[in-house]
């Protein structure tokens, strides 16, 4: 009978096919479910970087108790620098052939690297998307999933790429990079990073240049990667007066890449974005307990800046879906108690909902 440790060997001494970079921050409660679900994937040929970004409660020692358990998972400290440094220092110490990224607390299914893997072979391509798992969680108990899956496409010539990102759901290609795979080398010669000094979004830039420079786009039938959403424990999304100005930041970032790269004349999706970014951050800022008279001050000061007025312009121009509509008109009406109305209900109906 042949042991797991002489497998491991076996395999540790192959260059793997796959590296699968795993930042960590105080995510004790979680991190044992996600390198779990690593060591469980059919795919064997690959390996795992787990990053500790300056943990103060037990992430080191469960990372490094698997670390002992199975030679395909290193184990990295570095001090408190934040997800962008952590997932640039996994990079930096990567050998497989394709890079995936997986959050600390997330999961994936037993399969899922393998089909990514045989997906981004079979396509030949340097950037690929796939579908997800949207889970909700409150006290430990699953309150409800969803899932979002593409049809699968290859996108190659700028025409494919204009027709398609003036889709609603072509946003997953400019957020998130657990939902993707990349091509190591593709992102070593266009040196290709993630910005350091960024806190919020900072999936987003690193996406843009992926998506300037890959000669095609794949996107695959497959949803694999459970995205967690622990009500009150996300390791991301707390509340912090900054969010309004990154999510800003993050809209002009997209807003001028679908005008220059993909020259479109009406980016809706991207003012889309930017106006549930504002509802989402205006939640976060009730859900944080300032006062009334601060929320009101937040929102008076949003509903005035450039990129507001901006977005209202260009959705004006285009049918939308239900929940566009309701965010251009509260948001046009320029009422800051309208506003935080709205917010109210929407949030309320979401955790009715138990999303």
């Amino acid at each position: 009978q042949v042991r797991l440790s002489e497998v491991n060997e076996v395999f540790s001494a192959m260059s793997p096919v796959l590296s699968i970079i795993l930042p960590v921050y105080n995510g004790e409660a979680f991190l044992e479910q996600a390198i779990q679900s690593v060591c469980a994937q059919t795919l064997k040929n690959w390996e795992l970087i787990v990053i500790n970004d300056g943990s103060t409660d037990s992430s080191e020692s469960i990372a490094l108790r698997f670390c002992t358990r199975d030679t395909r998972i290193r184990c990295l400290k570095q001090q408190n620098l934040g997800l962008s440094a952590a997932r640039n220092a996994g990079f930096r110490d990567a050998r497989g052939i394709y890079i995936a990224y997986l959050d600390a607390d997330d999961y994936v299914d037993a399969d899922y690297y393998q089909n990514m893997v045989e997906y981004a072979k079979k396509h030949r391509t340097d950037f690929m998307m796939a579908g997800f798992v949207r889970e909700f969680v409150h006290n430990d108990i699953k309150t409800h999933s969803s899932h979002v899956l593409f049809k699968e496409d290859i996108l190659r010539s700028r025409e494919q790429k204009q027709a398609c990102c003036d889709r609603l759901f072509f946003y997953h290609a400019y957020i998130h990079v657990w939902n993707k795979l990349y091509r190591r080398d593709f992102l070593s010669d266009h040196e290709i990073c993630f910005d350091e000094a960024l806190r919020f979004g900072e999936d987003v830039p690193y996406n843009l240049q992926c998506l300037k420079y890959a000669p095609s786009i794949a996107l695959i039938p497959l949803a694999g990667y459970h995205y967690v959403c622990h009500q009150g424990k996300r390791l991301t999304g707390e509340w912090n007066s900054l969010l309004w100005g990154e999510n800003r930041h993050i809209y002009n970032q997209i807003h001028s890449f679908e005008t220059s790269a993909w020259k479109l004349n009406t980016p809706w999706v991207s003012s889309g974005m930017y106006l549930r970014g504002c509802f989402l951050t205006a939640e976060k800022a009730i859900d944080s307990g300032i006062s009334f008279r601060a929320l009101r001050s937040e929102f008076a000061g949003f509903l005035k800046e450039k990129e507001t007025a901006r977005s209202i312009r260009i959705l004006d121009r285009r049918c939308l879906s239900l929940e566009f509509s309701v965010y251009r008109i509260v948001i046009k009406s320029g009422r800051p108690f309208l506003f935080f109305l709205s917010v109210l209900i929407r949030r309320g109906m979401k955790r009715v909902l138990g999303h």
